[in-house]
C-alpha cells in the first residue's frame, strides 16, 4: 500500500512539576525536539550514545558496565 504524507509534527515544550518529598527519589525526565533517522546527525549521536554508555543506579550490572565513564559513575567516584 501507499504510505500517508502527513505534515512535520510541531514539537510543544511543556513543564510539569509534581513534588513529594516522601518519595526517597527523584524521577526527572527530559525531551528535546530532535532530528528525524534521515537527519544528518543521527548516525553520529548514535556512535556517540554507545561510546558513552548508559547506567542506572538500579541496574544490577553495577561496575561491570562496558563503558569507562559508567564504570566510573557506579564506583562513585564522580556521583
Amino acid at each position: 500500500g501507499k504510505s500517508a504524507t502527513l505534515p512535520p509534527a510541531t514539537f510543544v515544550g511543556s513543564d510539569i512539576r509534581v513534588r513529594d518529598d516522601t518519595l526517597p527519589t527523584a524521577h526527572v525526565a527530559l525531551a528535546f525536539e530532535t532530528g528525524g533517522w534521515l537527519d544528518g546527525h543521527s548516525f553520529p549521536l548514535m556512535v556517540l550514545q554507545q561510546m558513552l554508555g548508559q547506567w542506572d543506579r538500579a541496574d544490577g550490572s553495577g561496575a561491570n558496565v562496558a563503558s569507562p565513564l559508567c564504570r566510573e559513575l557506579a564506583a562513585g567516584l564522580h556521583v
